[in-house]
């Protein structure tokens, strides 16, 4: 079994190197199209564990893989140091000014080092500037549980997150909702 990791982070770390690390995703609010917006200074963008409020909507996900010394402290301390910075600017240059480092527990804790690689991937969200447009595109809370699920079942299917981390997270989302 332990060949199966090293089968799926290496091609995962080749995919992400080769696309630069950002995906695009849709807003999930109707429109389906990705939100467009100006690019933001990086020092304005907030990197939190939490996801932001219902106005914000979702500008992409985004990736980073990075050798490092995951044997250290001080090696691993840097890599997320990296990764932190390294995801803020993707995320400033799509406009979002919130950063949700995906995972469970503290933001400290986020993000994996194995293998001497140390990974993180976050989702950035600009919030809605105007409150007409905040108020059209914002979801019923059905809408929004369905995304937050589905996004978690696809962290899964990617091979991000494991089956416990799965029933965690969705055990929270559950818990949020009602």
């Amino acid at each position: 079994m332990k060949i199966r990791p090293l089968l799926f982070s290496a091609p995962i770390a080749l995919a992400l190197s080769a696309c630069g690390g950002s995906v695009p995703t849709f807003d999930f609010m109707g429109s389906g199209q990705v939100v467009n917006a100006p690019a933001v200074d990086p020092g304005s963008v907030v990197v939190s564990a939490d996801l932001p409020e219902l106005t914000a909507q979702q500008t992409g996900l985004y990736n980073s893989a990075r050798e490092a010394n995951c044997r250290t402290v001080p090696g691993r301390q840097a890599a997320f140091d990296t990764a932190i910075n390294e995801l803020r600017q993707k995320a400033a240059q799509d406009g979002a000014d919130h950063l949700r480092i995906n995972g469970i527990g503290p933001l400290e804790e986020r993000g994996n080092c194995s293998m001497q690689v140390f990974r993180m991937n976050g989702t950035g969200y600009a919030h809605l500037r105007d409150t007409t447009e905040a108020a059209a595109a914002a979801p019923s809370i059905e809408d929004s549980l369905t995304t937050r699920l589905e996004e978690i079942d696809t962290l899964l299917d990617r091979g991000l997150i494991n089956r416990t981390e799965h029933e965690d997270l969705r055990q929270r989302i559950l818990d949020q909702a009602y």
